[in-house]
């Protein structure tokens, strides 16, 4: 996680990264060739607040928005 974000630019020198929610999305072909989508969330560096994790995630989905006009 920390690497990515090195990679990204985001995680710069004298930051220290201490909460993160990952949110996936995996598609898997069942048996008679159908996708089934599954999405979910982790959290690499352990559970978070439901409060500060819904102000992350609002933040994100704003961050997004904006950046696709």
């Amino acid at each position: 996680m920390r690497e990515f974000l090195r990679k990204e630019g985001v995680l710069r020198d004298g930051r220290v990264l201490t909460q993160a929610v990952v949110v996936f999305r995996m598609v898997e072909i069942d048996g008679g060739g159908r996708a089934i989508t599954r999405r979910g969330r982790c959290y690499p560096l352990g559970e978070l607040d439901p409060t500060m994790e819904r102000g992350m995630l609002d933040d994100a989905l704003w961050d997004a928005r904006r950046e696709r006009g």
